[in-house]
């Protein structure tokens, strides 16, 4: 087994001006350039890329989880409302925990989950 300090995914943008706004309400934004950005979100994080294939897109998928899943779905559903494209489902609950599921600005979708 290696051994690595982190595990960074990238996240594509139809529109990353559009994708860098609506992300910058929901996460920490850290560092912006022309083509990337990086936000944190707890001890993770993520990059935003200016690249955009659809197939790509559509099938990706992030996990993050969260205490509070009700407080995080009235919050998220306030930034959706704001972008066309978006949107947040209701707290689900699952076997394992409770998820909502977030779609972002290129279609990507979040995984917000709560734990048991």
């Amino acid at each position: 087994m290696v051994e690595f300090d982190k595990v960074t995914a990238f996240v594509p943008a139809k529109d990353f001006e559009q994708s860098k706004r609506f992300y910058s309400e929901i996460f920490e934004l850290v560092r912006e350039d022309t083509k990337v950005c990086e936000f944190r979100a707890g001890n993770g994080g993520f990059l935003l890329q200016d690249f955009y294939q659809h197939e790509f897109a559509s099938h990706c998928m992030y996990r993050v989880s969260c205490s509070d899943l009700q407080t995080t779905w009235a919050k998220l559903s306030q930034v959706v409302a704001k972008y066309d494209g978006t949107s947040v489902r209701p707290p689900k609950n699952e076997v394992w925990g409770r998820v909502v599921y977030l779609y972002g600005p290129s279609g990507e979708l979040w995984h917000v989950t709560q734990a048991n």
